[in-house]
């Protein structure tokens, strides 16, 4: 070959080798230019509250998550669920039918129910249930009139049983045993519970308190009982415990004669000590003895104070500072009811017999009201 002819080759190969080359590196710029820029993975913690590297530390790889709708929650999942961390919105802002209502806004009980359930417990033995709702109806104002009658009525019938008969019930709080100590006597018994010894033999159906014997079980009452007369029903409400305060139980209601022409004080009365008195004595005032009546002996059929007095020392109200009446039995009966005294409390014989038992000297009151 000659020598043009090779330099001719080796200059059309170079400039083929050239030409590839050039090719060959504007395909690289291309791919390089059009290649798209790599998005940076989502931070787990953001840059407020990410914990600083420590110096000298080598700085903490993050973790590229793959696959970046695992970390955004799904709009519509965010329709139909709650977000769990959310709290529940306040009752205040709930729809009204929505709400629970608080219990001071449940309503109370009425008359009537208070009324039909003491009668339900009355009518299945239950009595100490029935006395606690009728009790507490009565004490509370919850019943209207003719409900206050039958409540007083049914608690009346039930304290037959737990007052005023030997029955004992365990849970009664005002009633129970007591066991008679070696020496012990029923006055001295009575003094504890702030009742009478005349009582005690009443409801234990005792003749003779000398017979009282130690070891003997006997049925106490917590004392004492207080009354209140009430004027326009001629009626005497006895009760356990101060009439209106803590405590107080109503036991029963008997009829009353009062003072003619409105003769008889209310106020409040004291059991005046040393005045209770057995088959009493007489004594007119001066204007009855202007009207010819004289001094009565104890069991004159003429006596008009029957067989038992109370006398009475006035400390509040109208009756305060007045001496000189009482509450007595009487030759008639016919005037219970209506006013016929000379400004005293009238009882029948048996009624009587019972509240003299049931009153104490020195502690018993007896309010007399309009």
């Amino acid at each position: 070959m000659s020598s043009t002819r090779v330099r001719f080759s080796r200059a059309l190969f170079g400039i083929l080798a050239l030409a590839v080359v050039s090719a060959a590196g504007a395909s690289i710029y291309q791919i390089t230019r059009n290649r798209p820029k790599a998005t940076p993975a989502p931070a787990l913690l953001s840059a407020t509250n990410a914990p600083a590297p420590r110096v000298g530390a080598q700085a903490p790889v993050t973790t590229v998550t793959p696959d970046v709708r695992t970390v955004t929650p799904d709009p519509k999942a965010a329709e139909v669920k709650p977000t769990p961390a959310k709290s529940p919105p306040a009752a205040a802002t709930r729809p009204a039918e929505a709400r629970r209502p608080e219990p001071a806004a449940l309503p109370a009980r009425t008359a009537g129910s208070a009324l039909a359930d003491g009668k339900a417990k009355f009518d299945a033995g239950d009595l100490l249930a029935a006395r606690t709702i009728l009790n507490d109806a009565l004490a509370n104002n919850r019943l209207s009139a003719a409900d206050v009658a039958a409540a007083r009525q049914l608690l009346s019938q039930a304290n037959q049983t737990l007052i005023f008969a030997p029955k004992r019930l365990a849970d009664d709080p005002l009633a129970g045993g007591y066991a008679v100590q070696n020496g012990e006597v029923l006055v001295r018994i009575a003094s504890k519970f702030a009742v009478t010894p005349d009582f005690l033999l009443r409801i234990n159906n005792l003749a003779d308190a000398r017979r009282l014997r130690a070891g003997q079980t006997i049925k106490v009452v917590r004392g004492p009982f207080h009354a209140v007369v009430n004027k326009s029903r001629f009626a005497m409400d006895v009760y356990l415990n101060a009439p209106g305060g803590p405590g107080s139980v109503y036991v029963t209601t008997l009829p009353v004669g009062l003072g003619k022409d409105d003769s008889t004080p209310t106020g409040t009365w004291q059991c005046e000590p040393g005045k209770k008195l057995k088959n009493p004595r007489y004594y007119p005032s001066e204007s009855a003895v202007a009207r010819g009546e004289t001094i009565r002996d104890p069991g004159d059929p003429k006596n008009p104070l029957g067989k038992f007095w109370i006398g009475l020392a006035g400390i509040d109200g109208n009756a305060e500072g007045k001496v000189g009446y009482g509450i007595h039995g009487t030759i008639e009966p016919g005037s219970i009811g209506k006013q016929e005294s000379l400004g005293c409390i009238r009882l029948g014989d048996d009624d009587i017999t019972l509240v003299y038992a049931m009153l104490l000297d020195g502690k018993s009151t007896v309010v007399v009201k309009e």
